[in-house]
């Protein structure tokens, strides 16, 4: 025998279910945006810029601008290379091994992290996962596309909060991530 159950009913019974538990984020292996992506930073809880960086998805590039420093970095992790560019003397240097430079987009490879809630930075809904390592110890609100939104780090001296004003995922463009045509390289 067939039960038939009218419409509205059905209705009424999908509107009253639970939602679906959503999968909880998995923590992220690096700092890598799965997308391009430009964010502006303010550092302590200050309003101007501290820092700028813009990700290159495709190309696996990234762009670094600090307040008060003469250029700009940009690492090309496909290359395995790293540049730091001055407009104003149009100059640039080049540093072929990466190895020995930190990678700002890299996690200690001691971390272990651990959820400790969520949060919302410059609009961006963001997980927030305290790192601890040797090197390391802070708390990271990592959006979904694993964009770094916000840092506290616990210090000797001090928290230091560097966290994001601006979010943007307009696409990157190529330009901006290589050095300019013309520039001339300055070797040691």
């Amino acid at each position: 025998m067939r039960h038939a159950f009218p419409a509205p009913f059905l209705l009424a019974a999908l509107c009253c279910m639970p939602a679906l538990a959503q999968p909880a984020p998995q923590a992220p292996r690096d700092l890598r945006p799965t997308r391009d992506v430009t964010v502006t930073y303010a550092l302590n809880g200050g309003a101007d810029v501290y820092m700028s960086q813009s990700w290159d998805a495709r190309g696996k590039r990234l762009r670094m601008t600090t307040a008060g420093e003469p250029g700009w970095m940009l690492i090309d992790f496909g290359r395995s290379k790293a540049y730091m560019v001055v407009d104003r003397t149009r100059r640039f240097i080049t540093q072929p091994e990466r190895s020995a430079t930190p990678d700002p987009l890299s996690l200690p490879p001691d971390a272990r992290l651990t959820r400790v809630g969520n949060g919302r930075v410059a609009n961006q809904p963001c997980t927030d996962w305290r790192v601890d390592s040797v090197q390391l110890a802070a708390t990271l609100c990592i959006t979904a596309d694993n964009v770094m939104v916000r840092m506290v780090q616990q210090r000797t001296d001090g928290e230091a909060r560097l966290e994001a004003r601006s979010v943007s995922f307009a696409p990157a463009d190529p330009a901006r991530f290589r050095v300019p045509d013309g520039y001339r390289e300055v070797t040691r």
